[in-house]
């Protein structure tokens, strides 16, 4: 919680140069594309998803925060109370804001928005979302809540205002991506701009202290102007990585262990997340704590954490299937 606070612009927005921009927001908005090309995108399944993400996301909180900060606190003495229970329970991630977005996109597909009604919502929840970043109710418990919306600081690091934007971009990029004759060619000449274009501002941000970046800026409640060069940047990543898809032969066989993390990405999430937050219940996390740790020793930890996410969730999609049958 201390590291919401002011000092964050200047501390932790700085290490989020690679792991925020280039991954949050890229995932987002696939997540988009992925709801515009679903045959199952009816308002009932949209609702549905997004009621099943939000009651993942609650049970790993359990798992990954509650049940092992719980066990540390009964083995090391120190007091654990119901109010950090509390907050750290419903605290807001990825999931949560996953599940309210599919509720919203359910909401507006009942509404029969199109594609400009849903991007002025999304600019609109945007705005709303940068005016409101930082104002805290006074309660901690009621500002978790309150963080599912906006970022109050507790806990709340994806609010549904501020990220709407980007799976909302994505569901309107893949309305037109359906529509164009040869996506080869748009990707040849829109992304390499827009990569450059986006990671230009990025950089610029990062060296002048501004946006995201500054002083009182803060990735997780990016503003509008961050999110727009931000989505210039996802577009130019997507079509980047499709130009080296298709133009490496076997591409299907080499990149087979990067479609099956995505074709399994939420039990892949959950697993990485439970190995993450049980660590210092095994005397790992000393080993390997960010503020301290070189970036290479981290980078190592991160790719053992992945290897074995993949197969841990390889192994529990294989259970979950024998159990079916």
């Amino acid at each position: 919680i201390p590291l919401m606070n002011e000092g964050l612009g200047e501390l932790m927005c700085r290490r989020h140069f690679f792991r925020g921009p280039f991954a949050a927001p890229v995932f987002m908005f696939c997540m988009g594309v992925g709801i515009r090309y679903s045959r199952n995108n009816t308002c009932r399944n949209l609702a549905l998803r997004g009621l099943r993400l939000l009651a993942t996301g609650f049970v790993l909180n359990i798992f990954r925060y509650i049940l092992p900060e719980w066990i540390e606190a009964k083995l090391y003495g120190y007091e654990y109370t119901l109010t950090y229970g509390i907050i750290m329970q419903f605290s807001v991630d990825i999931l949560q804001f996953a599940g309210l977005a599919f509720l919203v996109f359910s909401l507006m597909l009942k509404l029969s928005l199109s594609m400009k009604q849903i991007a002025a919502v999304a600019v609109i929840f945007s705005v709303f979302g940068t005016l409101l970043k930082g104002i805290s109710t006074g309660n901690d418990i009621i500002s978790v809540f309150a963080g599912y919306i906006w970022g109050t600081g507790v806990e709340s690091y994806f609010p549904l205002l501020n990220w709407l934007i980007f799976p909302a971009a994505g569901y309107i990029f893949g309305y037109y991506l359906r529509r164009m004759n040869d996506c080869s060619l748009f990707y040849k000449h829109v992304s390499p701009f827009t990569f450059l274009l986006g990671l230009s501002y990025l950089i610029l941000a990062y060296v002048f202290e501004f946006g995201m970046f500054g002083k009182n800026g803060n990735y997780y409640y990016m503003s509008l102007l961050d999110a727009c060069f931000v989505l210039c940047l996802v577009i130019g990543i997507i079509g980047l990585d499709h130009l080296l898809f298709y133009s490496i032969k076997n591409s299907k066989k080499i990149f087979s262990p990067l479609l099956r993390l995505s074709s399994n990405i939420n039990t892949v999430y959950c697993v990485h997340w439970l190995l993450i937050g049980n660590a210092s219940l095994i005397g790992i996390q000393m080993f390997w704590y960010e503020d301290i740790t070189p970036f290479w020793q981290m980078t190592f930890v991160a790719f053992i954490i992945l290897i074995l996410s993949d197969i841990l969730a390889r192994v529990w999609k294989f259970v979950i299937a024998q159990w079916k049958q």
